[in-house]
């Protein structure tokens, strides 16, 4: 295996302050899953020649959301209990264009999915759609997605208007707001299933 599983969630806006609340909410919900905090890292310039890095171990953290937030290539470090997984190793990482702002969770594929077979690759897909369905209570997103090695491309304006399937599982809000459309694809998360 080798790679990783990306679960993305995608927001419309791009004011500091919705990153970091739409980041706290989604690192408290991943905290509340017997989670811990390791690390964080981020640019202070966008060419990447300054780093600042810290192990946090929960301590300070609300002082570093700002700075996550509003400096570049934030990444949040945290182990968490998610996905029928205890332990899980889940990078965050921000994501930031002109009119949108997503939150992308990388997981190793190995450590998620473990012996890769279709039974395991479809009870992971099933309790992925669950973890969108969670997650939605706790952080109102304007769709969501899980791949293999997935990455966030599309502003919530062009991902409506994509006809056509571009990740393996896709969530959108229903129009009231209070329910998820899901959208399973004929390839897997695994990344070997013909596209």
């Amino acid at each position: 295996m080798g790679s990783y599983i990306g679960i993305g969630f995608v927001y419309n806006g791009m004011s500091g302050e919705r990153v970091e609340i739409e980041l706290k909410n989604i690192v408290n919900f991943l905290i509340s899953h017997n989670g811990n905090i390791n690390s964080i890292k981020f640019s202070k310039d966008e060419y990447g020649n300054v780093w600042i890095q810290d192990s946090l171990n929960n301590k300070c953290i609300d002082d570093f959301y700002s700075s996550l937030c509003n400096g570049y290539f934030g990444e949040l470090h945290i182990t968490c209990s998610i996905l029928s997984v205890q332990n899980l190793n889940v990078c965050i990482r921000i994501e930031k264009a002109k009119k949108y702002f997503g939150l992308l969770l990388d997981i190793s594929e190995e450590e998620l999915i473990g012996v890769n077979s279709s039974e395991n690759i479809n009870r992971i897909t099933e309790e992925i759609i669950e973890f969108f369905n969670e997650l939605y209570k706790a952080s109102v997103f304007e769709y969501a997605i899980c791949d293999n090695e997935a990455e966030i491309q599309y502003s919530p304006e062009e991902f409506q208007s994509i006809g056509e399937a571009v990740y393996s599982i896709a969530a959108l809000p229903e129009k009231n707001k209070k329910s998820l459309k899901i959208i399973k694809n004929s390839w897997h998360i695994d990344g070997l299933t013909a596209r």
